[in-house]
């Protein structure tokens, strides 16, 4: 079972290597259409 605390170790573990990512709207997709751009993390990958 997946605990609390081991998802918020591995938080605490991968933080200095993930940057924070934008939440973009994007109107050309709908008027309440979000994206969360993952890919402007240095793995390019989300």
């Amino acid at each position: 079972m997946l605990r609390l605390k081991d998802i918020a170790g591995a938080r605490d573990r991968l933080r200095p290597w993930l940057r924070p990512t934008p939440l973009e709207h994007a109107p050309a997709l709908g008027n309440r259409v979000w994206l969360k751009l993952e890919s402007r993390n240095l793995t390019r990958s989300f």
